[in-house]
C-alpha cells in the first residue's frame, strides 16, 4: 500500500520539464511551440532550414 510520503518522494524524483514556449508564426499568425517551429515551417509553408533561432533574429519584410 502506498502511503501519502511515499507519493511525495516520488515526485521529487521527476525531472523538472519547463513548459514549452510558444510563438507565434509570422506567416500564418497561428501559436506553435518553439521547438516544433522548424517542422511547422517546412510542412505548412514549404520554407526548409529555419531554426528557432534564425527565425528569432530574421527581420520580417
Amino acid at each position: 500500500m502506498i502511503k501519502q510520503s511515499d507519493d511525495i518522494e516520488i515526485h521529487k524524483l521527476k525531472p523538472f520539464k519547463p513548459p514549452p514556449e510558444y510563438i507565434t508564426c509570422p506567416l500564418c499568425k497561428r501559436n506553435v511551440q518553439s521547438q516544433a517551429v522548424g517542422g511547422h515551417l517546412s510542412l505548412k509553408h514549404k520554407i526548409r532550414g529555419v531554426t528557432l533561432v534564425s527565425l528569432k533574429t530574421m527581420t520580417l519584410r
